[in-house]
């Protein structure tokens, strides 16, 4: 009985030094990214493209010239994704505070009204599922299936912009971009 319990110890010990070195690893990332002149884009261009290299934006914005304005766009509203996922993130009770889980997610869209859980429920759950795919065979890339990391809850949120505004049409008759819907969504919905 012993054994076992040092054997779960050591594995939960493990766990947790895994996941602390992936959190590690964004941070530094995030921190180089937020460091970038806020009046040059090539620059934001740049960082987004060598430090989150887990935001699939080719889910949401088709050319590189929607990736690009989608970048900037989101860069802009970084601080309060990044304030949002932190004040959700460990209020479930059952998961870390370094990743949120399914429960954690609803409860974003909830608060900041940014669904009608009563009618698009399932929709919450499928973009949960989307953001939360395996990004690769490095374990610091991903947290698993029940939690996402802080990029993933991005990515979750260019989503759920995509969703709920891209059939909308702008001024020129053409269907809002990536990074106007995720404008839309985060003026909307996601700032105070």
């Amino acid at each position: 009985m012993e054994e076992y319990e040092h054997e779960l110890t050591m594995r939960a010990e493990a766990e947790e030094g895994r996941r602390a070195a992936a959190l590690k690893l964004e941070l530094e990332a995030m921190e180089r990214l937020l460091s970038v002149a806020p009046d040059d884009p090539s620059a934001h261009a740049e960082a987004v493209d060598r430090d989150w290299p887990w935001v699939r934006l080719e889910a949401v914005a088709t050319t590189e010239e929607e990736q690009l304005e989608c970048k900037r766009i989101v860069l802009g509203y970084f601080v309060h994704v990044n304030d949002l996922y932190k004040h959700f993130c460990g209020n479930s009770l059952r998961g870390p505070t370094s990743a949120m889980e399914y429960d954690e997610w609803e409860h974003v869209l909830q608060v900041t009204d940014a669904v009608d859980m009563a009618k698009d429920a399932a929709v919450a759950k499928r973009i949960f599922q989307q953001a939360n795919e395996m990004r690769g065979e490095d374990a610091a890339e991903d947290f698993g299936e029940d939690s996402m990391s802080r990029f993933e809850f991005l990515e979750g949120l260019l989503i759920l912009a995509k969703y709920k505004y891209g059939r909308i049409m702008d001024e020129t008759g053409s269907r809002l971009t990536a990074g106007k819907c995720f404008k839309r969504l985060a003026d909307e919905h996601l700032v105070p």
